[in-house]
C-alpha cells in the first residue's frame, strides 16, 4: 500500500514552489512558478497560480486529482495570508477541490512568521 500524499506550498511575493510527495518522504512532483502573494496579484490569479502549479506537479507521477481529493495533508503557506480573516477567503476554495480527504486536513497561512505586528 502507497503512503498517504501530500501538498506543500510556499507561496510568495516573488515566486511559488509546490511539492506533491508521499508520506513516507518520497516526492512525486515539484513546481516553481510565480509569485501568488494575494495581496500583489489579487485573489483570484493567486489561486490560479496555485492550481497550475498543481497540475504542472502532477503530472510526473501521472497523478490525476479530477476524481477525487489530493491528498492527506496539504500544508498552503502564502505571503500575504496573515489573520484569519485571509485565511477563511481561502477556504471555499480549497474545500471547492478537496485538496484533501479529511475535514481540517489544509491548513492556511502566512509563509513566515512575523517578527512584530503594529
Amino acid at each position: 500500500m502507497s503512503a498517504p500524499l501530500l501538498v506543500a506550498v510556499d507561496g510568495g511575493g516573488s515566486k511559488t514552489d509546490l511539492v506533491v510527495a508521499r508520506a513516507d518522504g518520497e516526492v512525486l512532483g515539484v513546481a516553481r512558478g510565480p509569485r501568488s502573494s494575494p495581496q500583489l496579484i489579487g485573489l483570484d490569479d493567486s489561486l490560479a497560480v496555485l492550481d497550475d502549479l498543481l497540475a504542472e506537479a502532477a503530472r510526473p507521477a501521472q497523478l490525476n486529482f479530477s476524481d477525487g481529493s489530493i491528498a492527506e495533508l496539504a500544508q498552503l503557506l502564502v505571503a500575504g495570508v496573515d489573520f484569519p480573516a485571509e485565511e477563511d477567503e481561502f477556504a471555499p476554495w480549497d474545500e471547492a477541490r478537496r485538496w484533501t480527504s479529511r475535514s481540517h486536513g489544509t491548513r492556511r497561512s502566512r509563509d513566515c512568521m512575523p517578527n512584530s505586528r503594529s
